[in-house]
């Protein structure tokens, strides 16, 4: 019995003994493994240490190694910039260079320039002592002199050759050549006024034997280069008087086409620039007279609609136009003649409406201010022999009125044959004896009857 007992005693101990060995060789194991784990871990961190430190130090250098290349580039770019640069700065001292030189060129020239600046073309007729045509003399040489002159300005060369075109223009052909050579001059400024000026007076002059459609257009483009003109020199008068020309000349357009409405608006802007005009220059007594002619065209067109008194008030309105003309220039003979004509048209007009004897009394105004005139200025008579013919053949004169065309004739201001036979004024003595005998001596070439 104490044997068993002793026997389960030791196999009890055996048992602690076996347990607390194999408690201890599991802390063993366990200790094993964080040593393990430690060493492992120390050595990562030893190679992390390493490596670290490595890759910082190969990015740094890959980051330096951007950054030469990148300054090398830019350090190329900026070589490139700096020779572009310098070329360009001695570009642009060549062209200060040029410049300087051409002013100085056209500083020797600067007189002949101003001469030419000087030419105008606008004036209706130039007395050969007026001062105006000294400066366009003067203006013209200069233009002469320096058409080939390769010292001044291409501009001023263009100029040159625009005047002297001008000056010589006669005919469509002409005309043309001295418009396109002021469209040069537009091309190298076009603010130029002289050459707006120019291009203007060349369209309006074309126009003037235009067909239709091609008179419109020139009209309207004399018209756009006008308007150019005084938006650059709003005091030039003699754009604005030409501007007024060309605009009566479309109101005429607009009427004969039954656009009367149209046609009387064209006919204010006329007046306002007509007006500008005489304000500017109240001794252009162009303008007067050119309001006037205006005036009665706009009363023909009225009359011709059945609108025979508003047409006798603008013929009213276009005698004191006439009439100032006159006043500015007492020799204006263009004022005496185109009164006279508004005067005969007004006739004309009260005598369809059977106001026959208003109309003599016009007629005998129309005789009366001729032969006034005439008496005054009788350098005068053969130029207005004519309106006193036509006046007495609507009077139904016709010894008066083959007298007035025979001073004509010997004057040297007859029209030519064709003239006289479209002429209808000439319609009420046109088959008199009188009439008849001295056209055949008139045009002994003519087997035909007037």
């Amino acid at each position: 019995m104490e044997l068993n007992v002793l026997e389960k005693t030791l196999e009890i101990e055996k048992r602690l003994l076996d347990t607390h060995k194999t408690a201890v060789e599991g802390q063993q194991k366990s200790m094993d493994w964080w040593f393990g784990f430690l060493s492992f871990a120390m050595a990562v961190i030893a190679l992390l240490s390493g490596l670290i430190p490595y890759l910082i130090y190969r990015r740094a250098q890959k980051d330096l190694e951007q950054g030469r290349e990148k300054i090398t580039a830019q350090l190329a770019q900026t070589k490139q910039l700096c020779e572009q640069a310098e070329k360009y700065n001695q570009q642009a001292q060549e062209h200060l260079s040029a410049i300087e030189n051409t002013r100085q060129q056209a500083e020797k020239h600067k007189d002949e320039i101003a001469a030419m600046k000087q030419v105008s073309f606008g004036t209706p007729k130039i007395q050969p002592n007026d001062e105006n045509n000294t400066d366009n003399a003067a203006g013209i040489k200069a233009a002469e002199e320096l058409k080939e002159n390769t010292e001044i300005p291409l501009i001023e060369r263009l100029r040159a050759r625009a005047i002297l075109l001008q000056d010589s223009a006669h005919d469509t052909t002409t005309y043309e050549q001295a418009l396109t050579a002021w469209k040069a001059v537009l091309l190298e400024d076009e603010n130029d006024v002289q050459a707006n000026f120019g291009a203007g007076y060349c369209s309006y002059e074309l126009s003037l034997n235009a067909a239709d459609q091609r008179k419109e257009h020139l009209l309207t483009e004399a018209r756009k280069y006008y308007e150019k003109t005084l938006a650059v020199a709003p005091d030039h008068y003699q754009a604005a008087n030409n501007l007024g020309l060309t605009l009566n000349s479309e109101a005429q357009i607009l009427s004969a086409a039954d656009r009367l409405n149209e046609a009387q608006e064209k006919w204010r802007m006329a007046a306002e620039r007509f007006r500008q005009v005489l304000d500017i220059k109240s001794d252009y007594y162009q303008a007067a007279c050119n309001w006037g002619v205006a005036l009665a065209r706009e009363a023909q067109a009225l009359s011709a609609a059945g609108r025979l008194n508003e047409a006798e008030e603008k013929w009213w309105m276009a005698a004191e136009r006439f009439r100032q003309a006159l006043d500015i220039k007492p020799d204006a003979d263009e004022a005496a003649r185109n009164w006279s004509a508004a005067l005969i048209h007004e006739a004309q007009a009260l005598s369809a409406a059977g106001r026959l004897n208003e109309a003599q009394e016009k007629r005998q105004q129309s005789i009366d201010l001729i032969n006034s005139f005439i008496k005054n200025y009788p350098e005068y008579t053969a130029v207005l022999s004519y309106n006193l013919a036509f006046t007495y053949a609507l009077g139904n004169q016709p010894e008066q009125a083959v007298q007035a065309l025979e001073t004509a004739r010997l004057g040297g201001s007859l029209p030519d044959k064709a003239r006289i036979e479209a002429d209808k004024d000439f319609d009420a003595i046109r088959n008199t004896e009188v009439f008849q005998t001295w056209f055949k001596q008139a045009f002994p070439e003519s087997g035909s009857q007037p």
